[in-house]
């Protein structure tokens, strides 16, 4: 299963810090369900056309290791575990439909 992080798992707002940095609020309700979906055997994957350390940081604290961050072609990013494909996204810049199926 992947995630799509702007919009998704975070509000969709950019909040500027004072060196210009991006700042991105996570929910920690979305964090502890995707922990137990992990716990259940399913494969987690991050996908965001931005680079973030924030993105970085978050997955490091889910355990998740599948993140792929400053996505331009975001449909042909391989970023699916083989057996199944379950999207998840803002269906604002991305097709999921058209996501090309690789391994992790």
């Amino acid at each position: 299963m992947f995630f799509d992080v702007d919009g998704v798992l975070t509000d969709g707002k950019l909040w500027y810090g004072p060196s210009g940095e991006a700042l991105k609020s996570f929910c920690a309700l979305d964090g502890h369900g995707i922990k137990q979906v992990m716990q259940s055997g399913i494969a987690i994957a991050l996908l965001s056309g931005r680079a973030s350390p924030a993105v970085a940081i978050r997955a490091a604290e889910l355990g998740i290791t599948h993140v792929l961050q400053g996505i331009e072609d975001m449909p042909a990013a391989p970023v699916s575990p083989p057996q199944t494909v379950a999207p998840t996204s803002d269906g604002q810049m991305e097709s999921p439909r058209k996501i090309n199926v690789g391994t992790m």
